[in-house]
């Protein structure tokens, strides 16, 4: 509400205090003539004679402190009782008690009962007088405390029952010279502060708090003027302070913290009120209500100390638990409120009995999670408590571990709940291979980057899995396909028009150094961080979304909006979240290397310290994911992940693949090629330890990856004749296929998976083969004549896997035989190379002409994942189009370039699968043979050898799972709930 001047009809009506009296005369006849003209005819006829005969004066109205005077005029002095006007003003202004104007930085404070994080209740527990009619501002301001009004009719003990009767009514206490001071209805301005008018009117109360008639104060005649708020808190600090006579009964400190502390909450809520009502007025207040606040904190604070040294642990846990939600925006606060926690924990963990030792871990782990890496002392000394009293438990167990196994196996697990990270616990337990039950995993390249934005080998892929969550799960079903469940988010999100509004889970921790607790903020920042690597694989989600909105006060939520219709939004949303604020902190890209290299998450795992992978040739040739703590505390993970440890082991050395499975040195085997499935099968002597499944669902591809920016290959005769050379069938029976699997693999006939919806079957059969010799001699000898034809085309291939040696072999020969009789020859060069190093030869350095190479879909919709891959902007340097494709600086596209790239740009404006895409898709797949973006071979099956004891469970079902389901690539779908007997 605003506070305006005084409107002229109320100035007009002050002229009994005008020294001009013939002028005053006038006014009043006028004024008394307009007044009667303004009676209804009824009115006099009705007996209104008197009234309009003899008119009542109007109420006098003294103007408050900072009211403008019209006209030069001034309303008379009137003397309050005991005061005399004429006295001599030498007081000099006072500073505000209690409040430091020079900080810049107030403790947070509790807010308005309008705003998300009231600090009490939600009524306020003032009620103001109705204002008056036609000015409110300038009637007294009356307003009752109607909870302190409660408290006092409450209060037993004499002490507490006068300290609430003082705070019943607001008040401001005026003091004119020597005199004591009174008691006035609040005042608008701050005296000290803001600068008051030469004359200004106060209502006095009376003992019954009871507002007077308005007088006018002269301003050089006050002493001192306190704000109620600011007699409040000094009234708290009498309260509290320690006096040498003791109450009659006696009284607890805890008990006056409680007064004060509803006291300053309903001074606050005054405060507020009369802030928007205009009745305190100007920025000068502001450092008043810091100081309420800040006043609020330390009381609140003392609350938690009183009850940490009474040992009453319950009334800790209460009062913490209601601070925590008040302060939740507030990290200096809710540090205190969490620190106070640990008062408990450093009893506890000097207890001797188990339960108390954890709960003692709990409180640790509680404070660290949120506040890592403080140096707090009390935090120091409850880690080094238990530390202490874990190693002595380690020492006990050890004596043990010959004559009773039993509770030497019990000690070890009683240690896991108290320090769970102690090395030589893990050791102990695999030892005796309970209680910690440890998953090999075989991986055929080491990994180095294992974060979502730099993953590339299979194991990578897997790493990134077990530690990065998405805020949903795309869980596989041998009956829909795929399924998804809540993950970082509470549940499915709620659904409205283009955004879909999610609920984090509280308590989903970073697992990384001074991370702290997943919120809305980290969401956001990795979509952030995404958009600033537009080309990217990584960012190909974040152009489907927009910015997502969440509220800075309530960072448990977040709204996910989209810009493009997706056929299902609910894959853009297992977008993995990345540690945001650290990142930005750091000033880190979502690609950072050093961060690819020691990645940390929310998920069930976490690097061991000691396995990280190193980027050269020392880089160890294990490494270990270890059981994130945190994980199992989190709503319906309690427990997980089951299994403790998950080691990758390089078997590309291993002499006997085989016997590694019998004597539990491998449980996965997540790749293993057709043609070496007699190993585990019947000769491998595995008696039923093992099963040999294939993937259900792949979406591996294999293509000839071919670069764009050579000009020869920009021609597309040259490409159609690499297409049309290659008899994938005569391949794939040569080299890929085994005996025991005659019909495994299938060739590709265009960009899509063999089998898939996005893959036309004319009449319900298979779409014609690719193959076709004359037609790729016909485009080999039309490129030939060209003036940019080079007849000599390098093939760079991974030197690690056998069959691709053998099948570079075989595509050498079967694209040199079409001109092989004639002048002009097409030559391939095979060119070995190690699996990272044609990694960055074809993905950052783009030096190679083509690259056999696997290519994975990301999910089933795939005509939108090609035209993320063809993308055009994408063909940069590190960029997803590493093809080049129509990238910069190429030549001329031809026609059938154009239609393939506006194919692919107009399946993202559908979503629709059936009437929409699927035509659309089969237009793809003819136009992408037609323009050759790069050449497609074949679509290998995936098979993996698991260990009987491997038992996969995944989110929402109960029946253990089919290992057919799993993806290959990632592999760990759901792996919290995986157990290992």
């Amino acid at each position: 509400m605003s506070f305006p001047n005084p409107p002229i009809s109320f100035r007009s009506h002050s002229f009994l205090g005008w020294r001009r009296p013939v002028t005053a005369l006038l006014l009043f006849a006028l004024g008394a003539m307009l007044f009667a003209l303004t009676l209804p005819v009824s009115a006099v006829s009705a007996g209104g004679e008197d009234e309009e005969k003899n008119p009542k004066p109007p109420a006098k109205k003294v103007p408050l402190p900072g009211e403008e005077e019209e006209n030069g005029t001034k309303p008379p002095l009137k003397k309050l009782p005991g005061v005399d006007p004429s006295s001599p003003d030498t007081a000099p202004m006072k500073p505000l008690p209690g409040v430091d104007p020079s900080n810049p930085e107030p403790a947070p404070m509790p807010q308005s009962p309008k705003s998300p994080n009231p600090p009490n209740t939600t009524n306020p527990p003032t009620d103001a007088e109705p204002p008056t009619e036609k000015d409110p501002t300038l009637a007294p301001y009356l307003v009752k405390l109607t909870e302190i009004v409660r408290e006092v009719n409450a209060a037993k003990h004499p002490v507490l029952k006068d300290f609430y009767t003082q705070f019943t009514v607001g008040f401001d206490r005026v003091t004119v010279g020597l005199s004591k001071p009174v008691r006035v209805t609040p005042l608008p301005l701050l005296w000290g502060k803001d600068r008051y008018p030469a004359e200004f009117g106060v209502a006095v109360l009376d003992d019954n708090d009871t507002p007077g008639d308005p007088r006018t104060l002269s301003s050089r005649q006050v002493r001192d003027v306190v704000a109620f708020e600011l007699f409040a808190m000094s009234e708290v600090d009498r309260l509290l302070t320690p006096t040498t006579v003791p109450a009659n009964p006696p009284l607890l400190l805890s008990e006056k913290q409680v007064a004060a502390e509803k006291v300053l909450v309903a001074v606050f809520f005054f405060h507020d009120s009369a802030r928007e009502q205009n009745r305190r007025r100007g920025k000068s207040w502001d450092t008043v209500k810091n100081a309420i606040a800040d006043k609020l904190v330390t009381v609140r604070m003392g609350r938690l100390k009183s009850a940490g040294d009474a040992h009453d642990w319950p009334k800790l846990k209460e009062l913490s638990t209601k601070f925590a939600d008040l302060y939740r925006s507030s990290p200096k606060v809710l540090e205190q409120v969490y620190i106070s926690r640990l008062t408990e924990a450093e009893v506890m963990v000097k207890s001797d009995r188990q339960v108390d030792l954890e709960r003692s871990r709990e409180l640790l782990f509680e404070y660290e999670t949120r506040f890592p890496n403080t140096g707090n002392e009390v935090a120091l000394r409850v880690r080094k408590g238990l530390a202490d009293r874990a190693a002595k438990m380690i020492a006990d167990a050890q004596r043990m571990f010959d004559t009773n196994k039993t509770e030497a196996r019990n000690i070890l697990t009683a240690i896991e709940k108290i320090d769970p990270d102690n090395s030589n616990l893990r050791l102990m337990q695999q030892n005796m291979k309970l209680g910690y039950p440890v998953l090999f995993v075989g991986m055929r390249q080491t990994p180095e980057f294992m974060s979502p934005a730099l993953a590339r080998f299979d194991s990578e892929h897997q790493i990134s899995e077990a530690i990065f969550e998405g805020l949903l799960e795309a869980v596989p079903d041998d009956v829909t396909g795929v399924r998804y469940v809540s993950n970082l988010s509470t549940d499915r999100g709620v659904v409205g028009a283009g955004v879909r509004d999610f609920r984090l889970v509280g308590s989903a921790n970073w697992s990384g150094p001074d991370s702290g607790l997943l919120n809305s903020a980290d969401v956001a920042g990795t979509l952030r961080l995404m958009r600033q690597k537009p080309a990217s694989w990584v960012s190909d989600v974040a152009t489907w979304l927009d910015d997502p909105g969440f509220d800075p006060s309530d960072l448990g939520r977040i709204k996910m909006r989209f810009k493009l219709g997706h056929p299902d939004p609910r894959s853009l949303l297992t977008m993995k979240v990345h540690p945001a604020g650290w990142l930005l902190a750091k000033n880190k890209q979502i690609d950072d290397a050093d961060f690819g290299r020691q990645p940390f998450g929310t998920g069930p795992y976490r690097l061991a310290p000691a396995a990280r992978a190193a980027p050269n040739a020392d880089a160890p040739r294990e490494v270990i994911l270890l059981a994130n703590q945190a994980y199992a505390r989190r709503p319906n993970k309690l427990g997980q992940p089951f299994i403790k440890e998950i080691r990758f082991v390089d078997v590309s050395q291993s002499a006997d693949l085989p016997a590694d499975f019998r004597g539990d040195r491998l449980h996965i085997l997540p790749d293993v090629s057709t043609t070496d499935l007699a190993k585990f099968t019947a000769g491998g002597n595995l008696g039923g330890r093992v099963q040999v499944v294939t993937a259900v669902n792949p979406h591996r591809i294999h293509i000839l990856a071919v670069n764009h920016r050579r000009p020869n290959l920009q021609n597309p005769d040259v490409r159609r004749g690499l297409l049309h050379a290659i008899d994938r069938d005569r391949i794939l029976a040569d080299i890929f296929r085994a005996p025991v699997m005659p019909e495994a693999h299938r060739p590709l006939t265009g960009p899509f998976p063999a089998g898939s919806w996005a893959t036309p079957k004319p009449l319900g059969g298979n779409p014609p083969s690719l193959f076709n010799r004359d037609l790729a001699a016909a485009k080999f000898r039309q490129y030939l004549t060209t003036p940019t034809a080079s007849p000599a085309i390098t093939l760079i291939y991974p030197n690690d896997a056998p069959d691709a040696k053998r099948a570079c072999d075989r595509m050498k020969m079967m694209i040199e035989s079409p001109t092989s009789s004639d002048a002009q020859k097409i030559t391939l060069i095979l060119e070995p190379v190690a699996p990272r190093e044609l990694l960055r030869r074809v993905e950052v350095e783009n030096r190679y002409d083509l690259a056999y190479m696997a290519f994975d879909y990301r999910d089933e919709w795939y005509p939108q994942i090609l035209g993320s891959f063809l993308d055009p902007t994408a063909a940069v340097q590190g960029g997803r189009n590493y093809l080049g494709y129509l990238g910069n600086g190429n030549s001329t596209p031809a026609e059938e370039d154009l239609r393939l790239s506006r194919s692919l740009a107009e399946c993202r404006l559908y979503r629709d699968p059936q009437h929409k895409l699927s035509p659309l898709t089969q237009r793809i797949h003819q136009q992408f043979n037609d323009a050759v973006p790069f050449i497609p071979l074949w679509q290998l099956d995936r098979h993996m050898v698991i260990s009987t004891a491997v038992k996969v469970f995944l989110d929402g079902q109960v029946d253990e799972a089919p290992a057919k389901l799993l993806n290959p690539t990632t592999l760990f779908d759901s792996v919290g709930r995986w157990r290992l007997e």
